[in-house]
């Protein structure tokens, strides 16, 4: 694993039950140095601020490129990153649960 990304609290659980893709609007922030096509853990930051990896998958943008779409750090864990990107930053298809449900 070369990062992690963290996403917010509704996207994380949403990813629990099954893959789904990854876009700009779901990162709260990321970690690691990563670049585009490597594989990164995937966590959730909860409400309550607790965070959980529940996933790994391939990025298709790098670390520098989804910090500044992502923008500022810290951000609420329901709140939503990238101004309003829809920008896909793991497809689906790219994500492995670490706990299938």
């Amino acid at each position: 694993m070369r990062g992690t990304i963290v996403i917010g609290n509704d996207a994380g659980r949403a990813l629990r039950r099954k893959p789904a893709t990854i876009k700009v609007t779901d990162v709260l922030y990321c970690a690691g140095g990563f670049s585009s096509g490597d594989i990164v853990h995937i966590a959730f930051r909860t409400a309550d601020g607790s965070q959980y990896v529940v996933a790994k998958g391939v990025v298709s943008c790098d670390q520098a490129q989804l910090q500044q779409a992502v923008g500022p750090w810290p951000r609420a864990p329901e709140a939503s990153g990238g101004q309003g990107s829809a920008d896909v930053v793991v497809r689906e298809q790219d994500i492995r649960l670490l706990w299938p449900s």
